[in-house]
């Protein structure tokens, strides 16, 4: 999944494939609310993380996620503040 960052990144950087953007953020709220822990964590620590590095590309996920995937995204920006 960590290897996948750069792709999901320039997809947000363009935001020109929004279908391709829907779906994946889909599945990361699945991911979110149907996966164990393991897979949550998975989530956090390898996407949405990274995701948040870069304020910028943080704000346009905003309308991409789901209510879980962005709690979580929420806590992980509070966290490393």
């Amino acid at each position: 999944m960590g290897e996948s960052n750069d792709y999901f990144i320039n997809l947000l950087e363009k935001e020109n494939e929004f279908e391709k953007l829907e779906k994946l953020f889909s599945f990361f709220e699945r991911m979110e609310t149907e996966g164990d822990d393991y897979v949550s964590e998975l989530l956090s620590v390898t996407i949405l993380k990274r995701i948040g590095d870069d304020k910028k590309i943080l704000n346009k996920t905003y309308k991409y996620m789901g209510k879980e995937t962005r709690k979580d995204s929420n806590e992980i920006e509070k966290f490393l503040e």
